[in-house]
C-alpha cells in the first residue's frame, strides 16, 4: 500500500485532517457500568 502512488497521495490529505481534528462534547451523559452503556 505505501508503494501505490495514489495512495500516497491521498495520505497526505488523511495526515493534514487529522493534525487539526477535534472531539468536541455536546452534553454529559450518565456513565453505565460497561463500556459504550448508558443506563435508562
Amino acid at each position: 500500500m505505501i508503494r501505490d502512488p495514489v495512495y500516497r497521495e491521498a495520505v497526505k490529505h488523511r495526515q493534514a485532517g487529522v493534525e487539526d481534528s477535534r472531539l468536541i462534547r455536546h452534553a454529559v451523559l450518565p456513565v453505565g457500568k460497561n463500556f459504550g452503556e448508558i443506563p435508562t
